[in-house]
């Protein structure tokens, strides 16, 4: 039997991570390949870290699309034939693929990442500087969800500089908005930039100004490096910077400081000096 491939030109795919207050749309390209009457998917990653895609296909589908329920794209990599399924859905153009599969990718591998539990975190921002907390872990405004649970925020003025709090490789710069607002719509308008760690979990710093990064992607830093500008972007009442590390599939995870007299965490309502 002669094989017949065809290749469909390469487009863009979105995912969304799981932790609403702290979402953007991010690229991963895809190449569709069509062999006799089959289209194969291959999924493309040019992130510096590791990408995990979770995937269900819909009911009235599942016997056409061929997917496994999780798949990881490792960092910079290709992983071909991600999904499968018979080509006369391509004649339906009004439709892609996520007509058909639910699908949801995050940062980071549940293979890889290995918090390290004993890490201090220094505060993020220059030594002598202090600032109050404006909400702590749990806070009732916006930290109650698994993605924000252990997050701080830290009442920075717009134009402070933030420093990182721990070292690793800058994955994401996000510094293009200049919005802001009170409700969820905004949420993707905040400006960030994300590090990852050695242990595998990933630094998150958020609502930064505009044009405020001072690190591209693929930067080494250092703890403690500047690495940004304060601002008030995204979905917010008041400037200040959310700080909040992550695992795979976007959960935070409680994290230990440094320079935090009695507590290993800051406290909200408290105001810290770092030393």
């Amino acid at each position: 039997m002669d094989v017949f491939i065809r290749l469909i030109p390469i487009f863009t795919w979105f995912f969304i991570y799981l932790h609403p207050h702290d979402t953007t749309a991010q690229s991963i390209k895809t190449e569709k390949r069509i062999v006799n009457d089959t289209v194969h998917v291959d999924f493309i990653n040019p992130h510096y870290a590791p990408i995990e895609f979770r995937f269900e296909v819909k009911n009235a589908y599942q016997n056409d699309f061929k997917v496994e329920n999780s798949v990881v794209i490792p960092a910079q990599s290709t992983v071909s034939d991600v999904i499968s399924y018979p080509s006369f859905y391509t004649n339906d153009s009004t439709k892609n693929v996520n007509h058909y599969i639910n699908m949801k990718g995050n940062y980071g591998s549940p293979a890889t990442v290995m918090a390290d539990k004993d890490h201090r975190y220094l505060l993020p921002y220059p030594k002598g500087k202090s600032y109050h907390i404006m909400q702590g872990n749990f806070g009732d405004f916006s930290h109650n969800l698994p993605h924000s649970r252990h997050a701080i925020d830290f009442e920075l003025s717009v134009g402070d500089t933030i420093t990182a709090a721990r070292g690793g490789k800058v994955i994401l710069v996000k510094e293009d908005s200049k919005e802001h607002g009170p409700t969820r719509k905004f949420i993707d308008k905040g400006n960030k930039i994300i590090i990852m760690h050695s242990d595998g979990t990933f630094g998150h710093y958020v609502h930064l100004d505009f044009k405020g990064a001072f690190v591209e992607e693929g930067d080494k830093i250092e703890a403690g490096q500047p690495i940004g500008l304060s601002g008030f972007t995204g979905f917010t009442t008041k400037p200040h910077l959310h700080f909040v590390v992550m695992r795979e599939r976007g959960l935070s995870i409680p994290i230990k400081y440094k320079g935090v007299r009695g507590h290993d965490v800051p406290e909200e309502g408290t105001r810290y000096r770092r030393k």
